[in-house]
């Protein structure tokens, strides 16, 4: 009977372990001062679920999703005052579908497409006004086809026929 019941519960114990291990926790880090640094769910060591990152303030520097300790989804970045600089897509850890930038003053800065981490398809970039100052194509990470320049009113310059080209995208 005693050999009955010391089965059942080392049975117990290793189940409960295994189902422990498989929980989500939340992590946090903290600055020396004692404020939130991050916080992130992880599940047996390895981030997966909700991630945040904050600024000594208190404001969100980032905010995204890890799956199984790779980024996944939109990502969003932020400058300390909590207003929006980036937002990011990631697919199985690299950069994946549209990315774009901010200046502080909200108005976008770059719009860019990415395929598993290269930039692939239409860039723009805008001045700080919000007027168009740059729309370029892009195939794995390299200028090419075209590229248009914009004055600060948005009135188109010049126009730049490209045969892909060794001018890496800027990462």
């Amino acid at each position: 009977m005693n050999i009955l019941r010391l089965n059942f519960w080392i049975f117990f114990c290793v189940i409960t372990t295994l189902i422990g291990c498989n929980q989500k926790v939340e992590v946090k880090t903290y600055y020396e001062d004692g404020s939130l640094l991050s916080k992130v769910e992880m599940r047996n060591n390895i981030k997966d679920g909700r991630a945040f990152v904050y600024y000594r303030n208190g404001n969100i520097k980032e905010s995204g999703i890890w799956v199984k300790d790779k980024q996944e989804g939109l990502w969003k970045f932020y400058y300390e005052t909590g207003a929006l600089y980036a937002e990011v897509g990631f697919k199985n850890g690299v950069q994946h579908g549209e990315s774009a930038f901010f200046y502080p003053n909200y108005k976008k800065m770059s719009i860019s497409s990415f395929e598993f981490g290269k930039a692939n398809g239409q860039t723009e970039l805008f001045y700080e006004n919000g007027n168009i100052k740059e729309r370029s194509y892009w195939k794995d990470n390299k200028l090419d086809s075209l590229q248009i320049l914009y004055d600060t009113s948005g009135n188109e310059m010049k126009r730049n026929l490209i045969k892909s080209t060794e001018q890496k995208f800027h990462e």
